[in-house]
């Protein structure tokens, strides 16, 4: 057994440590939200010893109304659950363990009694928070493997306190995702390990942990493109050599490995195809992926859940999976684990919530811990070459930029010294005076040049649409216009469907030719135009829109006069660039609608042109009209 170097042992202790002090003092229960549902199959296993989750709701509550939101369910089949029962099978063992072993409740609550709350299912999910380490530990091992020690254990530390993974698996253990970054890696991690072997049994074991993978979460699917590229190149070479009993061999065991990967996931089959009459399914419904809008710029660099900007660690490791295409040596390995992380990329951002709704960072990237973890330590083994071929510069640039961040830090301070944010002539505690100078500094630093992790994305779009680049953060998210992806209705959550430009973040819809800040308009927040020129950009999560409902007041200068007596402003309205509709704006707030033809609608920003006569207009709000929907 490979004798395990002081550093490695350091590290990991760390890691666990951190880990487990998470889990054990987390601001949260550990079960909640969509999390709830998904401890239920442990619960129903380790109780009950089945996958029919009836009584389960019965007993510990069905706070979400799933089995209500089916409109389709049929007498005799089991109620709704969408999510993934895989986390149940290292749940479920510890679950069983806690009611062996813990005394019975004190209270008569029957739901602390039977598992569904309390003491013993938090115990369980102690589990998730092996699953992490262990994912953190298989990082490490692959990446070892390639590119040695120092730069995997970076690689190591960097995927375990700074990507979406620890968030999973000790904060949120209940969430799937941390179990499914374990299968993902797992699988990935023993199938670049036994990488070149022709053996059956090799690519059974394979096909079962890819099987694992996708118990785990059905999108795991796609790491079995790691094991298909391997499978296509190794064919092609029997194929243009002529090598047929050696293919007819591969052949079959491509077949095994298909065979043990519906194997291992058959559970989730068998829970379909009693829920919903069928082997495969789509439990969250035909609208759940929006393959024609994908988003994939926003799952990088939105501040809605953006991998790249919540956890900028992670430009390391796209860049890595892109550098170490160039070495011959890792070539092929990187090449796999990168059409995972691509196809992965593509389905998240088709996600009809692509931010992954609420949470921490972009929450489906975090089965990608292990693609990420080795373009991490890619990255860091390109960085030392560099540094022994130039050690004089990369101790230069690594000062300079200690020096920079110094720099900054002084320069905030000073600034809030002179504007007298900070009572530097008395005593205070410092922790205080970070806080105020840090919100300085990054404010004054995105007023100027924007969001510096989003510019990939921020600054193209900025040129396109002639504006600054900091808008980009209110333009990359739900949007003004959400509908359900269970039957595509407009949520009816108020302001969802509202642009509110009297309000701070929507007042960034307003991108030209309108008053610097908000204005107090007959006793309303406004947004109010400057000349005859003014334009907004407006965010729209669907395109199935029939009209807006403008809600606005012509502005007379100076206040106080009838406005009774006066004429109203006119407006002349381009949508997208098309003429639209030439309104008067009376003297009082006023809402009007304008109806939108087909077609002039676009899912993303929607660009307002407004030629203002007799103005100033002050704008309050924008809704949105949602058009019937066809019939299901």
């Amino acid at each position: 057994m490979r004798r395990l170097p002081i550093a490695t042992v350091i590290v990991f202790a760390f890691i666990a440590t951190v880990h487990v002090a998470s889990f054990l003092d987390p601001p949260m229960p550990p079960i909640h939200g969509d999390g709830y549902y998904t401890y239920l199959w442990a619960r129903s296993l380790a109780f009950d010893g089945d996958l029919d989750l009836t009584n389960d709701y019965e007993i510990c509550g069905d706070p979400w109304r799933m089995p209500s939101r089916r409109t389709d369910a049929q007498p005799g089949q089991w109620p709704h659950n969408t999510w993934s029962p895989g986390p149940a099978l290292i749940w479920a063992p510890l679950l069983l363990v806690a009611r062996v072993t813990f005394e019975e409740p004190a209270s008569s609550d029957r739901q602390i009694a039977q598992g569904c709350r309390g003491p013993m299912p938090n115990f369980a999910m102690f589990g998730t928070v092996l699953l992490g380490l262990l994912t953190v530990w298989l990082v490490f091992l692959m990446a070892r493997r390639h590119v040695g020690v120092g730069p995997a254990l970076l690689a190591a530390l960097g995927v375990a306190i700074a990507s979406p993974l620890p968030y999973y698996s000790t904060l949120l253990p209940s969430y799937g995702h941390a179990a499914a970054a374990f299968g993902a890696a797992l699988a990935l991690e023993r199938w670049d390990a036994t990488r070149g072997s022709r053996s059956p049994w090799r690519w059974a074991l394979v096909g079962g942990l890819v099987g694992l993978a996708v118990l785990m979460r059905t999108q795991n699917a796609l790491v079995a493109l790691a094991p298909l590229a391997e499978w296509l190149l190794l064919a092609r070479g029997d194929l243009r050599d002529r090598r047929y009993r050696r293919l007819a061999v591969l052949v079959g065991a491509g077949l095994l490995f298909t065979a043990c990967v519906v194997v291992v996931f058959f559970p989730q089959m068998y829970i379909w195809k009693n829920t919903y009459g069928t082997w495969l399914a789509v439990p969250q419904g035909p609208h759940y992926m929006r393959w024609e809008h994908p988003c994939l710029d926003g799952v990088f660099f939105g501040s809605t859940g953006g991998l790249l900007v919540w956890n900028p660690l992670m430009y390391l490791g796209v860049i890595g999976l892109i550098v170490g295409l160039r070495d011959r040596a890792t070539r092929f390995p990187i090449f796999a684990v990168l059409i995972v992380f691509a196809a992965y990329t593509w389905v998240n951002a088709s996600v009809w919530d692509w931010w992954g709704s609420m949470g921490f960072s972009n929450r489906r990237f975090t089965e990608m811990a292990l693609p990420l973890g080795i373009g991490i330590a890619v990255s860091c083994e390109r960085l030392f070459r560099w540094a022994q071929r130039r050690p004089r510069r990369f101790a230069g640039a690594a000062l300079g930029l200690v020096v920079l961040v110094a720099g900054g830090w002084n320069y905030g301070g000073m600034w809030v010294v002179a504007e007298g944010k900070i009572r530097s002539w008395h005593e205070d505690r410092m922790d205080h005076n970070w806080r105020v100078t840090f919100i300085e500094l990054t404010k004054d630093v995105h007023e100027a040049v924007g969001n510096p992790f989003a510019w990939p994305a921020a600054l193209p779009w900025a040129v396109a649409h002639d504006t600054h680049p900091r808008r980009y953060d209110v333009m990359r998210g739900m949007g003004v216009f959400y509908e359900e992806f269970q039957d595509r209705r407009a949520r009816t959550r108020a302001g969802d469907d509202v642009a509110e430009f009297g309000r701070g973040i929507q007042f960034d819809y307003a991108v030209e030719g309108f008053e610097e800040d908000i204005r107090r308009v007959e006793g309303r927040a406004a947004a109010v135009t400057t000349g005859r020129h003014a334009r907004m950009l407006v965010p729209f999560f669907a395109d199935d829109v029939e009209a807006i409902e403008m809600k606005w007041c012509a502005v007379r200068e100076p206040p106080g006069r009838d406005r009774t007596r006066e004429a109203p402003a006119r407006a002349t309205l381009r949508w997208n660039g098309r003429p639209l509709a030439q309104l008067d704006v009376a003297p009082r707030w006023t809402t009007t609608r304008i109806e939108l033809p087909r077609g002039t609608v676009q899912v993303g920003v929607n660009e307002l042109e407004w030629t203002i006569v007799r103005g100033p207009v002050g704008f309050e709000s924008m809704r949105a009209i949602q058009a019937p929907l066809p019939e299901p």
